[in-house]
């Protein structure tokens, strides 16, 4: 009977031992829920000139990416830029001035 093949029981259980036993360490720099974003943004107007700088990083799914950009305009561009921002800013405070105590 020993020279007849022996089916190994699919549901049997085997005795392990801990050196064939691997722990599963997570990667602690690719969980999926966890993004970081920072960026930073200037525009210096001087004379004639206006320069722009921005700088942008992104940490998400373990990879940052960094972003950078810098040059230079024309100074009325910033004047532009001013008025628009002058514009939403007092769009915006005329629309809660009724919920404002003063």
């Amino acid at each position: 009977m020993n020279d007849l093949p022996i089916k190994k029981d699919k549901n049997q259980i085997e005795k392990k031992t801990k050196s064939d036993i691997q722990p599963v360490m997570p990667d602690l720099f690719s969980v999926p829920f966890f993004t970081f974003r920072y960026s930073e943004k200037s525009i210096i107007s001087s004379g004639d000139q206006t320069h722009i700088k921005a700088r942008e990083l992104n940490y998400k799914n373990g990879k940052i990416e960094e972003k950078e950009f810098e040059g230079t305009i024309e100074g009325s561009y910033f004047d532009s830029i001013e008025k628009g921002l002058q514009k939403q800013t007092e769009f915006f405070l005329n629309s809660i001035k009724m919920f404002l105590p003063f």
